[in-house]
């Protein structure tokens, strides 16, 4: 689990009910009295960090679970050894659940799964609560997660409504100027999906529960929702566009590098041509 946030920590608790025994929890933020509007942890948990707290709900939820933690901002200041030693321990999962919404750690831990051919899930929930989108990539199944994040996009500016990710947090504004904020319902069903989602990988299911890889739910008439539970399945074709044609290591490798790049910060200095 990627992330032991507000979506993270309902998708382990889920997991955790459901009869999913081992866990792997990496994150490096602490719990702060502003995040439990939405998270699965209360006040007890409030000053620790988000990965000791959640690992002691898991084992009360389902004690005697295999639990080990990693305290890691994977994009943050943390030693390069560290990050390589955390994206080791992700090789040994059977599924890696990405559940920050940071595009450069989706980026790296998508990355990362595709070299060591990972099944990743993944969910997002929209600004404002007015939806969100859960997804999931299988080696061999479904595109590279970092193939898919491009088809996505895609296929929002397809339906003539591009995907605006350029504010962050869970609030936002409607069309006649209200305030939306996403609660913890706004949240749970969200975390919910993924859950489902997630399980359906772990256990291998042929047919799969899930005839698409990812899904738009809506939670509120905006955007490309026409009401409440208004879900649009996305088509973002298997792995390789051409069929019969496999993605090689040398073409994901390009795709992640590129995808890597474009979340960079323009370090240009317009002032001096040589820059």
């Amino acid at each position: 689990m990627v992330g032991a946030g507000s979506v993270g920590s309902k998708v382990a608790t889920s997991l955790a009910r459901t009869g999913v025994g081992r866990f792997l929890l990496l994150d490096g933020d602490v719990l702060l009295p502003g995040n439990l509007v939405r998270h699965d942890l209360d006040w007890a948990s409030v000053g620790g960090h988000k990965v000791d707290e959640l690992a002691w709900r898991l084992a009360v939820v389902r004690p005697g679970a295999d639990i080990s933690i990693r305290r890691a901002i994977l994009t943050g200041q943390e030693a390069s050894a560290s990050v390589a030693a955390a994206l080791d321990d992700l090789a040994s999962c059977d599924l890696i659940v990405e559940a920050t919404a940071d595009g450069r750690i989706f980026g790296l831990v998508g990355s990362h799964a595709a070299a060591r051919a990972k099944p990743m899930a993944w969910a997002e929930v929209l600004e404002g609560g007015i939806g969100g989108l859960v997804a999931r990539s299988r080696p061999g199944q479904e595109p590279t997660p970092l193939t898919m994040r491009s088809r996505i996009l895609d296929w929002c500016s397809g339906m003539g409504e591009p995907w605006d990710r350029t504010g962050s947090g869970y609030a936002s504004t409607g069309d006649d100027g209200t305030p939306l904020v996403a609660d913890d319902a706004d949240v749970g069903v969200i975390a919910a999906h993924l859950a489902r989602l997630a399980i359906d990988t772990l256990l291998g299911r042929t047919p799969s529960e899930f005839p698409h890889a990812a899904y738009f739910v809506g939670l509120r008439r905006s955007w490309i929702f026409r009401e409440p539970f208004d879900t649009h399945p996305v088509e973002v074709g298997g792995p390789s566009e051409e069929p019969g044609r496999a993605e090689t290591p040398d073409e994901v490798v390009r795709e992640n590098v590129a995808f890597l790049v474009s979340l960079l910060p323009d370090q240009t200095d317009a002032t001096d041509p040589s820059a």
